[in-house]
């Protein structure tokens, strides 16, 4: 009888995110049965021949996987310093949503790769080339309508979903995770198979408006970063908030705008700053931004609306019988570009429904709802 080998679950999770890998293609490559490696990870054990593979695959020792807890993680610690150039370290919330965030994203490169799709071709974004420039690019490959935006129809809530519809639409993965709250915003991992977001749900939608583009602009210029709630003074961060800037709020139309509020005075206050950026949709710090990149702000606007932040607003009535199913939860965690392709994996034949249950973490029968809504759109959830 094979013995089994009481490794931690959570060094095997550990290791395979450290050597960039996913449960899945881990399965396939070692020619584990579907689902081993994540049973694994999950408190089952593997026999001793399977914890060797195990180990020489991660480039592990076989003790290695004994250890009580995984290794104290570092790594993210310094990129997230490198690219927010600030001094705010990320809570445990941060650090776990990039772990889950990395094993999306290496799975969809794998399926995607298994199943021939096109690249996402991202346009390029440089610091050296023009700001109106790159946003109209950017625009313009998003097919993002500005006058939809400006719509009185529109609300901030819809506005702000159809713009992760259209980064979606285009295969970005866009995640919605709860992020450490006053410390960060999002975070993106580029990709030339599958470049992803991640954005903060304790944030307004205004604010997660700005940060989808401001993301977007990182996938654009090749960068991976973790992009906090604190005024940085880094170049590659002013340059992407510049550009996110000017996708939401055009330079012709923002300017008409602010001379037509303000009567050709500048935008000097925090109430100024409110009066402007109602019709766009987007956040003080946003609208700040762009005042001040057009010469349409007093100096030092920034540096006073930074001050204020914008919360969300908490809560609301809770209605019995009014409550989100997993799925529904799921999918707006997850978001539709990942779940198509996991379903793309299903139909082509390399991945079965029980693994992509697993990889949402719900039941055959809960995925095949998620699978629904996914493919149905928006509106159906």
């Amino acid at each position: 009888m094979a013995i089994e080998q009481p490794i931690t679950g959570a060094v095997l999770e550990w290791a395979l995110a450290t050597a960039k890998y996913s449960h899945l293609q881990l399965d396939y490559d070692l020619q584990f049965a579907p689902g081993s490696t994540l049973s694994w990870i999950n408190g089952a054990k593997p026999n001793q021949g399977q914890l060797r593979k195990l180990a020489k695959a991660l480039n592990r020792p076989p003790s290695f996987f004994f250890l009580p807890n995984p290794p104290t993680v570092t790594s993210v610690v310094a990129e997230f310093r490198k690219f927010a150039g600030t001094d705010v370290v990320p809570g445990p919330e941060t650090l776990e949503a990039m772990r889950l965030a990395g094993r999306i994203q290496k799975t969809t490169a794998w399926v995607r790769d298994q199943t021939k799709e096109t690249p996402i071709a991202i346009p390029i974004a440089k610091k050296s080339e023009n700001v109106e420039e790159v946003a109209e690019r950017l625009r313009r490959w998003l097919n993002w309508s500005t006058a939809w935006q400006l719509s009185a129809d529109q609300s901030d809530s819809s506005v702000t979903k159809q713009f992760r519809v259209q980064l979606e639409s285009n295969g970005v993965l866009v995640m919605h995770q709860s992020l450490d709250e006053g410390v960060t915003r999002g975070f993106s991992l580029a990709s030339g198979t599958a470049p992803l977001i991640a954005i903060n749900t304790r944030d307004p939608y205004r604010a997660r408006l700005f940060s989808y583009a401001h993301e977007l602009v990182h996938l654009a210029s090749g960068s991976t970063a973790v992009c906090d709630v604190h005024d940085v003074s880094d170049n590659t961060e002013t340059f992407c908030n510049r550009v996110a800037a000017a996708i939401l709020m055009p330079r012709i139309e923002f300017g008409d705008h602010v001379r037509s509020k303000l009567g050709g005075r500048k935008v000097s206050s925090l109430e100024d700053v409110a009066l402007v950026r109602t019709r766009f949709r987007v956040s003080l710090r946003a609208a700040a931004i762009r005042a001040e990149t057009l010469g349409l702000a007093s100096i030092g606007l920034y540096d006073l609306v930074n001050r204020r932040a914008e919360v969300k607003k908490r809560g609301g009535q809770f209605i019995p019988g009014n409550e989100r199913v997993k799925p529904v939860i799921r999918v707006d965690e997850f978001g539709t570009s990942f779940i198509r392709t996991v379903e793309s994996g299903v139909s082509a034949g390399i991945l079965k429904s029980l693994q992509a249950a697993n990889l949402l973490r719900l039941s055959e029968k809960e995925w095949t709802l998620a699978r629904q809504l996914a493919l149905s759109g928006p509106e159906a959830r």
